[in-house]
């Protein structure tokens, strides 16, 4: 395009018009000269021209553009080579000035690219010199297609019995290999499967990296033979007993049973046959069965023939031994008697067991049986038993008394002849045989005396002297005594009876006197005499005086001061008996003098603006003393009920609401007694009121632009007056700042009014001052819109977003903003931070008002036009293409064409599924596509209209490659000898090379250089190549395709001369290997031998002595040879030793379960240690079957001192191996002190001496101990104790270690006439049912123990033990069985009864294992529990059935009974023990 001056012409009519030109400024002008012409003509048509040259030369400076040009592209090279050969379409340029040329390429299509990427650069220029480059990249990449080599094992033959269905083989696994060195391996079965009856193909399938697959298979033949023996089943070994000298017996028994898996079996052979005659000694009786198959099945059995010595040795024990000790003496003895006198029938008799033997030491007291065992060579077993009896002396030495009761004297009143005496203290004697019993006598007769619980009653005690005479006599019947008495007095030593009067009060008046009288009535008082007693009346004020009023009730206490007075009445009697009771006199003081009002308000007068109805002021605050000293309340009160009045605390008073007119206010002044004081003022209000004031409504405006103030007008406030003048209006601000000037018309102008709210005070003032204010409020917000909006909508879419408006506020707090549109209908949405979505927006204009919280506004616009997507059509698939070399493709196909509604061509984009295809537009409006991939690809079209609004349609682009062939050689087979030493050519054999082809067909070709080879393709995978010469032969393969696409590769066959050489066999080395200790023969593998041979072919094993995985003995060396012999005949052979070594033992010993005690604990005599201690000797077993040397740290029965020493036993065998897994504590304790005369545990009832008594005392001891006194509640031998309650004593004694024992028992004082009659017996609790233990025969006594029961009295006090026959725990023998009784007794003799019976029998029960023997358990001073293990018992029948505690369960301190019970049917059997606890 050319633009120019347009010519201009003129005449001299004035008028000269363009009539024509041929060309118009701003026209398209070819390349070259053109002439341009103008005709102008006046109103006469007269005509000049006006013509000039446009010349346009060609200049160019666009420099070619790239038509096509490769994308970067991949190729694959095989593993071993060094790259590969890339081909590409050519690149293409175009230029808008005519040809372009080639300038320079850096590579060709069909060059070969080494391995790694490589650039390849092509530059075009045009005919003016101006160039472009085309660069892409060509990558070369190893890759693998060989698959890997693999081997699998030879057919396996297996065979499996009748009636078996599989057997489980096993192989090795196939050896393979693999250029990539990485494969991976999938198997059709597993070594170690099941296999069925039949052949089955086992398959291998080895993949490596680059996914290349091999495969092998082998067969695995299951044949079902019949290889099991029958089975044979003999009868029991068959016993019989014949007597002594018998020669042979006859024996019988059942003949046995054989089955087999045929059906069918017979008997081949029978050594002996039933009531055949057998000599004494055992004979072994041998049957043989068959099958049909010739499977041979055998069983054996014993005939025992037993000679029996029935006939039990005699044995004549001694008598029974007595032996006497002196009196006093506990001492073990040493007692001795001759040995029994034996004799047998078989001339030989052995001692089993004896429970004692002569000279052991016996205690005083009952009986020992003393047993001996004997039994003969045959078993037979005799007995016989024994007593030793030690005896004490008879005692003739009498009790002592340590302490006689004290002496009693008792006062009854005159009207009674005897008394009731009671004496807390009990004598207390000793003897050398123990406590002695003591009873009590007098010679007065009517009297009775005995003992109850801890005091002495002596009933019907005459007035005067009464002796009484304790009798201590000990076991031997001797006697000593000691007198006591009591002493009867008549008279009166009953107190009065005495009523004190109730708690009194009076009053003083405050601030005077500091005493007062008060009047209280007379206490009341009476007498057992009849006659009344004196009363006197004292205090515990110095000050107080009591006098009796002259009406005989009453009685003034004078001098009584303030506060709390605690007066004493005391009532005597003529007897001189008294009583004492009290009660108090509180006085307090009293105010009745008012307060003082030292200042009163002035009388008040003043004025109200015109008007007003009521005037609000402060006057100064009334003034009071009184004479508390406090300050009195002060109020304010008026008759007016519309005055409200406030005391400020502050020296004023406020009065509000006060009418015009007086009004009276009345001030009180009350002081803490409520007396009040008052006085009075006045407060006169006259009328003037103010002027009225009316103020404009609120307003509102927004800040000037770039301002933060504002300006605005409002309407005046409007005032008057009842004067009649108008007032004076004056405004101010709050914040101040504000500006306010009067228009002198109906206006007020406000400036510099800022952002927020502004309160505006407009005061009316008249002539008289009075005043009157209204106010109203100013708001200035500032808002700030977004600028005006341009949308396009596309299709479907229903909403568009804009910038939020902001707004700000003088209060710092944010403000609301709201939308609303002209037209309506737009919905707003401002969740979203700074955006704004409006929906329903309609195409056009519409107007948005922005609003604030405080009504600020500001508007905009959105103008929205909606888009229509375009409309494209794509062409159809495109037809396939098929490669000749190369990866990816090049091709020209139509473009898609697309129109829009807003008449603008849309832009039209290419994509391709997968990715990596580049798109490029010619000028004719087809497409280039470069680098589309092998296989289908999809292309899709994308038209864009300006408005971003898009449409796709898609189609298809189908590249095929036709590659060439893809072909493997085999390896260089292994060298061939001649078979014939005459012979110069031979035949070899080689695998078939691998060939494949994308398109399926090939065609295989073999050449040999020197050339004379024949070849032949097998039916099994192999070339045969005959007339091959000896040396060395190259093979060449070539593969053709259907598309003359060739590929070779070259191998070498090698032909040696006759071998004449054995093949080279390498044998394991010698092997060692040790077995375990107690084994005779293990099973040795090794590798099998490595065979070499010139002739490189295969050898084959010809023989080998034995096989990997065979057993051998220990002992001597074995030899193993292996011979190999290779094609031709010749052998080789290789030998290795095999020696088994002995195993050594290394096991130590194991101590037997149950034998190492778990602790020792032994409690001692106080300052009696060292003692000895035993215990049961732990026992080990060791795999040798030898018995281990003990040895120990401490031996049973050594000296052990107090406390804890720990014993170790270690237990060797023979060849050094030791175990010390036995050790345990031998505790050594001191026995807690004994305590001497404690109380039984039931309370010590001890009755008062007549009612009225607070306590008693009570003698209970003196109760003493070989231990140190430690603590104590009360005295050791009496204490004083309150009547009518239970009291707790504790009197604690200890030993030097710590260990103590404690004496306790419960004192229970009751006055004698309030002690009901108790006829109810105790109550037993914890009495055991009755104990029956089983056991097996043969077991040993048993050892049981059982909780004493206790018993509970209706009268709360615990019940004493009187009587028990057995202790709690004791041993009983076998098929013993006895009856436990307990009595026990309250404090008035009522008895209750408990008994049950204790039995050990046999039974046919289990028989029980590992029984626990007692465990004790130690725990420190202070500790009530521990945890306990131990190991269950088993027995002959299996798991217990019950058992009352569990392993690891918490015991308390004390014994507990642990019980198992075990059962068989309906037979049981008991295990026990006790776990004992101790501090």
């Amino acid at each position: 395009m050319v633009y120019f001056v347009e010519p201009q012409a003129s005449d001299n009519s004035g008028i000269a018009t363009l009539r024509s030109r041929t060309h118009s400024p701003g026209a398209f002008f070819r390349v070259g000269q053109t002439e341009v012409c103008y005709r102008f003509g006046d109103p006469e048509n007269n005509m000049v021209d006006c013509c000039f040259t446009v010349s346009v030369t060609e200049v160019d400076n666009t420099p070619p553009q790239i038509l096509f040009c490769p994308s970067d592209f991949t190729l694959a090279s095989e593993v071993g080579t060094l790259g590969a050969t890339a081909t590409w379409p050519t690149p293409q340029a175009i230029d808008n000035a005519g040809p372009v040329t080639t300038q320079s390429a850096s590579h060709n299509s069909g060059d070969f690219f080494q391995l790694g990427n490589t650039q390849v650069n092509y530059i075009f220029a045009d005919q003016t010199g101006k160039t472009v480059q085309c660069t892409f990249t060509v990558i070369v990449r190893q890759v693998d297609t060989i698959p890997p080599a693999a081997q699998c094992p030879a057919h396996i033959t297996r065979t499996a019995g009748l009636g078996v269905s599989s057997v489980r083989v096993f192989w090795d696994e196939p050896v393979v290999t693999d250029n990539s060195g990485d494969v991976t391996r999938e198997s059709s079965h597993f070594s170690g499967q099941s296999f069925p009856i039949g052949d089955t193909v086992v398959m291998y399938t080895f993949t490596d990296v680059a996914n290349n697959i091999a495969t092998c298979t082998f067969t695995i033949a299951i044949t079902q033979v019949d290889n099991t023996d029958p089975v044979v089943t003999c009868p029991a070994d068959v016993v019989k007993v014949v007597s002594l000298n018998a020669q042979n017996s006859r024996a019988s028994w059942d003949p046995p049973s054989a089955t087999d898996n045929s059906g069918e079996v017979f008997l081949v052979l029978n050594t002996h046959s039933p009531n055949d005659f057998f000599t004494v000694g055992i004979t072994m009786v041998t049957y043989t069965y068959r099958d049909p198959s010739n499977n041979m099945g055998s069983c054996v059995f014993d005939v025992i023939i037993i000679e029996v010595d029935s006939v039990p040795p005699t044995v004549s024990c001694p008598q029974d031994v007595t032996q006497t000790v002196p009196f006093g003496s506990f001492n073990p003895v040493s007692v001795t008697w001759m040995e029994p006198v034996t004799s047998d029938n078989s001339g030989n008799v052995v001692l089993v067991s004896r429970s004692r033997n002569p000279g052991d030491t016996f205690t005083l007291g009952p009986s020992t049986t003393v047993t001996y065992n004997y039994q003969d060579n045959s078993g037979n077993r005799a007995m016989c038993s024994f007593t030793v009896t030690v005896m004490q002396a008879s005692d003739t030495q009498p009790p002592v008394f340590i302490s006689c009761t004290n002496d009693q004297e008792v006062s009854i009143p005159l009207e009674r002849s005897t008394a009731d005496v009671t004496w807390n203290y009990l004598p207390t004697a000793t003897d050398n045989s123990g406590v002695p019993n003591i009873q009590y006598r007098t010679r007065s007769p009517g009297v009775s005396i005995f003992q109850s619980g801890g005091q002495i009653l002596a009933l019907n005690v005459p007035v005067g002297l009464t002796l009484f005479t304790a009798i201590a006599t000990d076991s031997g019947g001797n006697t000593a005594e000691c007198q006591f008495s009591a002493n009867v007095i008549q008279g009166d030593r009953v107190p009065p009876t005495l009523i004190c009067p109730p708690d009194q009060t009076g009053s003083m008046e405050s601030g005077s006197s500091t005493t007062t009288s008060v009047v209280f009535p007379e206490a009341t008082a009476n007498d057992n005499s009849g006659r009344a007693p004196s009363v006197t009346y004292s205090s515990n004020s110095p000050t107080a005086v009591f006098l009796q009023n002259p009406d005989g009730r009453t009685q003034l206490a004078d001098n009584i001061g303030r506060g709390q007075t605690l007066v004493f009445v005391t009532a005597t009697d003529d007897s001189g008996n008294t009583v004492t009771c009290t009660f108090t006199i509180t006085v307090s003081a009293v105010d009745t003098t008012p307060p003082t009002i030292t200042s009163c308000p002035q009388n008040q007068a003043l004025q109200i603006s015109t008007g007003g109805t009521t005037r609000s002021f402060t006057v100064s605050q009334a003034q009071a003393t009184d004479n508390s000293g406090i300050n009195p309340t002060i109020g304010y009160t008026t008759p007016n009920p519309g005055v409200s009045i406030f005391d400020n605390a502050v020296g004023s008073v406020f009065v509000n609401n006060v009418p015009v007119g007086v009004t009276i206010i009345t001030v009180t002044a009350t002081d803490g007694f409520n007396n009040m004081a008052m006085c009075t003022f006045t407060i006169t209000i006259s009328s003037n009121p103010p002027p009225t004031i009316i103020c404009p409504p609120n307003q509102s405006a927004n800040p000037d632009p770039g301002s933060t103030l504002a300006f605005l007008t409002f309407s005046k406030a409007v005032a008057s007056d009842d004067s009649g003048i108008t007032p004076n209006v004056q405004y101010v601000s709050n914040p101040a700042g504000v500006q306010f000037f009067d228009s002198f018309g109906d206006f007020i102008f406000a400036q510099n009014v800022v952002i927020g709210t502004t309160t505006v005070i407009a005061t009316a003032t008249d002539g008289a001052n009075n005043m009157a204010s209204c106010s109203f409020t100013i708001t200035v917000d500032q808002i700030t819109c977004p600028d005006d909006q341009f949308f396009t909508l596309q299709q479907g879419q229903n909403f568009v977003t804009f910038p939020q408006a902001t707004a700000t506020d003088n209060s710092g707090v944010q403000p609301t903003i709201t939308y609303r549109s002209i037209p309506g209908g737009v919905a707003f949405d401002d969740s979203s931070a700074g955006i704004v979505r409006a929906f329903n927006v309609q195409g056009g204009t519409t107007t948005i008002t922005a609003t604030s919280t405080d009504s600020a506004r500001c508007t905009f616009t959105l103008t929205v036009s909606v888009d229509a997507p375009p409309m494209i059509n794509c062409p159809p698939d495109q037809p396939v293409i098929t490669l000749r070399g190369g990866t990816t493709a090049f091709l020209t196909f139509p473009g898609a064409t697309a129109t829009d509604d807003s008449f603008v061509t849309p832009t039209i984009e290419y994509t391709s599924i997968p990715p990596g295809v580049s798109f490029f537009d010619s000028d004719t409006g087809d497409i280039f596509a470069s680098n589309v991939g092998i296989g289908r690809t999809t292309v899709t079209a994308t038209a864009t209209d300006a408005g971003n609004t898009m449409a796709s349609c898609s189609f298809t682009v189908t590249v095929t490659v036709n590659s060439p062939p893809q072909l493997l050689c085999p390896s260089d087979p292994a060298t061939v000898q001649l078979r014939s030493s005459t012979g110069t050519t031979t035949a070899v054999s080689f695998p078939r090379p691998s060939a494949t082809d994308d398109g399926g067909l090939l065609t295989l070709e073999y050449a040999s250089t020197p050339p004379g080879i024949m070849f032949f393709e097998s039916t099994g995978n192999t070339v045969l190549a005959t007339n091959v010469n000896v040396g060395m032969t190259t093979v060449t393969v070539t593969a053709t395709d259907t598309a003359n696409n060739m590929a070779s590769c070259t191998f070498e066959l090698t032909v040696t001369g006759v071998d004449d050489t054995p093949p080279d066999v390498q044998c394991p080395p010698d092997i060692f290997q040790s077995i375990s200790f107690g084994t005779t023969e293990t099973v040795v593998r090794w590798d099998e031998p490595t065979v070499t041979d010139t002739s490189g072919q295969q050898t084959i094993l010809i023989s080998r002595s034995h096989t990997s995985g065979d057993v051998f003995a220990g002992g001597s060396p074995v030899s193993v040879t292996y011979i190999y012999a290779d094609m031709s005949g010749n052998q080789g052979r290789c030998s290795f030793l095999v020696s088994i070594g002995m195993g050594i033992d290394t096991t130590a010993p194991v101590v037997v379960q149950g034998t190492c005690p778990s602790g020792v604990v032994q409690v001692i005599d106080i300052n009696s240690a060292p003692q000895s201690v035993t215990w049961e000797l732990p026992r080990a077993t060791d795999n040798s079957n030898e018995v281990p040397t003990r040895m120990a740290t401490h031996n049973s029965g050594d000296l052990f001192q107090l406390g804890n020493t720990e014993v170790i036993y270690t237990f060797c065998d023979s060849t050094g191996n030791c175990n010390r897994m036995c050790s345990f504590n031998v505790f050594l304790q001191e026995d807690a002190p004994t305590i001497r005369n404690c109380p039984s545990g039931a309370p010590l009832i001890v009755p008062a001496d007549s009612f009225g008594f607070t306590a008693a005392l009570v003698q209970y001891g003196p109760i003493t101990s070989d231990g140190m006194l430690e603590s104590q509640t009360h005295n050791t031998m009496r204490d004083l104790f309150e009547v009518n309650r239970i009291h707790n004593v504790r009197i604690n004694y200890c030993n030097n270690e710590a260990v103590c024992r404690e004496c306790s028992f419960q004192v229970n004082v009751i006055p004698v006439n309030s002690r009901p009659a108790d006829t109810t017996p105790p109550t037993v609790t914890n009495c055991a049912s009755d104990i029956e233990r089983r056991v097996p025969l043969g077991s040993p006594d048993q050892f049981i123990s059982w909780r004493t029961p206790t018993a509970i009295d209706p009268s709360g006090v615990r019940s004493s033990l009187n009587n028990q026959n057995y202790e709690t725990q004791r041993t009983v023998a076998m098929g013993s069985s006895f009856l436990v009784e307990y009595i026990f007794e309250d404090a008035v003799g009522n008895t209750a009864y408990c008994a049950f019976s204790v039995s050990v029998s046999t039974t046919n029960g289990p028989n029980v294992f590992n029984c626990p023997s007692d465990i004790t358990r130690i725990v420190p001073r202070g500790t009530q529990s521990i945890s306990v293990s131990w190991a269950d018992p088993t027995s002959s029948a299996g798991p217990y059935s019950s058992r009352s505690q569990n392993p690891g369960s918490t015991f308390q301190l004390g014994n507990t009974l642990v019980t198992y019970i075990f059962r068989s049917g309906s037979e049981v059997t008991v295990c026990d023990f006790i776990v004992r606890v101790i501090n």
